[in-house]
């Protein structure tokens, strides 16, 4: 399940029952980060090409119902990059695109390569963070893609 806005973020993480804090939100669940090892999610190399896929469970099959994944931005209204399942038996593994139109007005000129470069890189995730929740359990975890480095 892909969540699409900061509000769904918040609701799916929420523990049944939680709180409603300062922020109006329900209490973000922060005893759940990397719960019973569920840590296998790291910051990705720096990647060949775009889109990419990024997996928490090496693509395996989990039939649609295994995890709830939010990629944040730093201007969500103007979304630099796009993260889709490429195959909805697959939860556990999203493809990370771009939404050319916004980064063409970042980064100028049409598609290129590069992109790619690492300056552009940078400035395309930064302040790019990457979570995902195991639906069984509630844990979750995240990475900065904006420490997406050359491997």
């Amino acid at each position: 399940m892909i969540l699409h806005t900061y509000s769904e973020f918040r609701a799916a993480f929420a523990l049944v029952g939680a709180p409603i804090v300062n922020d109006g939100f329900e209490e973000f669940p922060v005893g759940y980060l990397r719960l019973t090892g569920f840590n296998t999610l790291v910051t990705p190399p720096a990647p060949d090409e775009i889109p990419f896929d990024i997996t928490i469970n090496g693509g395996a099959v989990d039939l649609g119902a295994g995890y709830a994944w939010y990629l944040s931005q730093r201007d969500p209204s103007n979304p630099y990059l796009t993260i889709v399942h490429e195959d909805m038996t697959k939860t556990g593994t999203v493809t990370i695109g771009l939404n050319e139109t916004n980064v063409s007005k970042l980064l100028g000129g049409e598609p290129s390569e590069d992109w790619l470069d690492p300056e552009p890189l940078a400035l395309l995730f930064k302040n790019c963070h990457l979570y995902v929740q195991r639906l069984s359990d509630k844990s979750y975890q995240w990475c900065r893609l904006s420490q997406v480095r050359d491997a």
